[in-house]
């Protein structure tokens, strides 16, 4: 199984260094790009960007969904694919007249040496 590629998850131009991690703004297609982006904004868009990875309807090249015969969305999931982490889409829900999409994120990381003792990103 493969792992997922920075660009995959962050965009086209993403970079690292040994102390850097550069995500343009503009890679990010559900961000509208300002100086003043929100961290919530900026943290949701990169969230729904690792999900288009996983799953999502397919689009053609004005960004418009394509459908079936049945005029219903053909749609990907690709879950399957990559070994060590998964975003997928749970459930909308309707909370206090707004919108609540729930998304879940599967990390599969190597066992602690002991309960009780925190995950942390190294065990991917």
């Amino acid at each position: 199984m493969p792992n997922l590629t920075l660009q995959q998850l962050f965009g086209a131009n993403a970079t690292q260094s040994a102390t850097q991690l550069v995500i343009k703004k503009s890679d990010l297609s559900e961000l509208t790009a300002n100086g003043n982006n929100t961290a919530e904004s900026l943290l949701a868009a990169v969230l729904l960007q690792a999900w288009n990875e996983f799953e999502g309807v397919l689009v053609d090249e004005q960004g418009e969904a394509i459908v079936s015969e049945k005029s219903e969305a053909i749609g990907y999931d690709q879950r399957e694919l990559f070994e060590k982490l998964r975003v997928w889409f749970w459930k909308r829900q309707f909370v206090e007249g707004k919108v609540l999409d729930t998304f879940v994120i599967d990390c599969f990381v190597k066992p602690p040496t002991a309960y009780g003792i925190a995950l942390n990103a190294n065990q991917l």
